[in-house]
């Protein structure tokens, strides 16, 4: 009978602290997965010494966000076509300023957007939200004279990608490129044995690709060991519109030539727009 009550007492113990944990891990997994506390604001010279560009407050119902509108130099008055930039869980838009220089010196506008609550941008930051912010985005470049508003470009790098996958059924991009990106967040969180149905943001970038009926560009390093190259593998799969491009190196270092890598995303997508 000793057994016995041991055993059960053993049992309802580990339960209480899978209780503990699993409300813990609820409670906490925001902050861990959108750690906008870790990231500071850079200092960004004006157009005078670096590339000249626009701030824009993209407005919600729970507040106002920023985004940096970097223009491409035209010597006509035609329409070009833009892209919709977002970084990384520990990134910032000011430090995409530099590396964009090769997509708009190759005719293309870049509108880097920020997430709620990083930088200056109000609000909390899980998948509603940046939901609203995408949309906001892509509602605000298509409205630009300036832009072509059948070629709006979603770029999306680690985390960046979930998010702008969440366009898909909501707004038509005319391709996407997925850097270095998950097909959710969940088997991060099953590691440390949280099940699925806890994640509170999944951002599903598999499940969305899934519906996507413009081509995609499935861009990942060989040695990733933050995003294993299996998640680029099955989002390359999930679609016949997508294109799977490997090169060497790990999460931070790909692409190991950021020109190289813009002319790759403007062959795609003028390749794209003409089939």
């Amino acid at each position: 009978m000793s057994s016995l009550f041991w055993i059960l007492s053993s049992f309802l113990a580990f339960g209480v602290l899978i209780v503990i944990y699993w409300t813990l891990a609820f409670v906490r997994q925001r902050r861990q997965l959108f750690p906008a506390h870790k990231v500071q604001r850079l200092s960004i010279v004006d157009g005078s010494e670096g590339e000249a560009f626009e701030t824009v407050w993209l407005s919600h119902d729970w507040g106002k966000t920023e985004a940096h509108l970097l223009s491409a130099p035209s010597e006509s008055e035609r329409p070009l076509p833009a892209a919709i930039v977002l970084h990384g869980q520990l990134g910032i838009i000011d430090s995409w300023h530099e590396r964009m220089k090769g997509l708009t010196n190759r005719g293309v506008h870049c509108l880097l957007v920020e997430y709620p609550g990083y930088g200056d941008s109000e609000g909390d930051c899980h998948e509603a939200t940046l939901t609203d912010v995408v949309t906001a985005a892509y509602d605000f470049l298509e409205k630009k004279t300036e832009v072509n508003a059948d070629a709006i470009i979603g770029v999306g790098r680690s985390m960046g990608g979930g998010v702008i996958s969440q366009l898909i059924g909501r707004r038509e991009l005319s391709t996407l490129i997925l850097m270095s990106t998950f097909t959710s967040v969940k088997p991060f969180f099953k590691r440390k044995g949280i099940p699925g149905w806890l994640v509170r943001d999944p951002l599903d970038t598999l499940s969305k690709l899934k519906q996507a009926k413009f081509p995609t560009l499935v861009f990942h390093g060989y040695q990733d060991d933050v995003i294993p190259v299996s998640h680029a593998r099955a989002l390359a799969s999930a679609n016949p519109n997508c294109q799977l491009v490997l090169e060497q190196g790990d999460h931070d270092s790909v692409p190991n030539d950021w020109d190289a890598f813009w002319q790759l995303v403007v062959e795609f997508h003028r390749k794209s727009a003409r089939e």
